[in-house]
């Protein structure tokens, strides 16, 4: 593995593009997995980079510079929804046939030979012409790179993070992590040495599965709390940020199977998690206050709404717990800070 730092001079004035061999990344700003990408992107540009996401329609050869992202779900095999066809097959010859460098990023490149040789018997003819030696070759000299800024800044928290997150920082997207399991573990434990501004970002998956289930859910929702600002406190870090809770989505809401805790996608009536997130944030912003620390708002019109019509209009779709990423703090694309969005008028039938 190689620092960014070591190649960084090298790539000035390169055409880069951000994208995976095998899969393709949208260009949808309600896309989460697609979200991880543009923050990517986010962070070469800070750095001075001329960075692109390549979306399904773009040309990797028209680029001098392949950044490989794996896709977020990536655990050493890809999924193929479609199956082993023509269009994966084409995806995948671009690796053979691309002229520039290849990196990939804060990961190890996997062997994509040894992947296709494994679909070899239930695939396409273009399937089945790929070279796999030669993939394999492509892909065990593939370089990855650290993607570590280093510039003093932290994003710290579980996948709604990726919200919170602000350009040239470093971040650390904790998937399922809930802040009742981080402040177990201790907040420091994560927390790298140099930060001098850091993020937190944990709360809405303790809400959505956890804190209903105690015997007093108010009372712990306000301990929780409470634990979770002492922790900063012993951190003596310079500047430290927390995230307000952002609302809890509509009942009825699409939920895949990975956001489920003991076959459910959430736990607890609707009346009682929206006064569980509003004790949790109210509390949260009298202990942050005491404590010198900040609070990150979110617009306070998604509070006002009901959970259906913030769920319809601000998150992702069609369905998940993520905010759309044209709601995010930052706009990943132009690395300034976004305008807290105008709130949209309902139209009311007079019939």
């Amino acid at each position: 593995m190689i620092s960014i730092y070591d190649v960084k001079d090298n790539l000035v004035g390169k055409k880069i593009a951000i994208d995976d061999v095998v899969t393709t990344y949208s260009s949808r700003p309600e896309s989460h997995k697609s979200a991880w990408t543009y923050l990517l992107m986010s962070q070469l540009k800070s750095l001075g980079l001329d960075v692109t996401v390549l979306t399904k329609d773009g040309n990797i050869h028209d680029f001098d510079v392949w950044m490989v992202a794996l896709p977020m779900e990536f655990q050493g095999s890809y999924n193929l929804f479609g199956g082993a066809g023509d269009e994966p097959a084409a995806r995948i010859q671009r690796f053979i046939d691309f002229k520039g460098e290849v990196y990939c990023l804060n990961r190890q490149m996997p062997d994509v030979g040894v992947f296709a040789q494994s679909r070899m018997s239930s695939c396409t003819d273009n399937w089945k012409a790929l070279d796999v030696e030669i993939l394999s070759t492509r892909a065990k000299s593939v370089e990855t790179i650290d993607l570590t800024l280093n510039n003093g800044t932290f994003v710290l928290g579980d996948s709604h993070s990726v919200s919170a997150y602000i350009p040239g920082a470093d971040i650390s997207r904790n998937d399922g992590k809930t802040l009742f399991g981080i402040l177990k573990e201790g907040i420091g434990t994560y927390v790298p040495q140099g930060t001098k501004h850091l993020v937190t970002y944990f709360g809405n998956i303790d809400i959505r599965h956890h804190l209903c289930r105690q015997a007093d859910p108010v009372k712990a929702t306000e301990e929780l709390v409470k634990n979770y600002v002492d922790q900063l406190k012993t951190l003596n870090i310079e500047k430290i940020s927390v995230m307000q809770l952002l609302p809890i989505e509509h009942e009825e809401r699409r939920i895949p199977q990975t956001g489920f805790y003991k076959k459910t996608p959430f736990y607890g009536s609707l009346e009682k998690r929206l006064e569980i997130c509003r004790i949790f944030n109210k509390k949260l912003s009298i202990y942050l206050s005491e404590a010198g620390f900040e609070l990150i708002e979110w617009p306070i019109e998604w509070f006002n709404i009901s959970p259906k019509d913030y769920a319809d209009t601000y998150m992702e779709k069609p369905g998940s717990v993520h905010l759309s990423r044209e709601y995010y703090q930052y706009d990943f694309e132009t690395g300034e800070k976004k305008k807290k969005p105008t709130p949209k008028p309902k139209v009311v039938s007079l019939f």
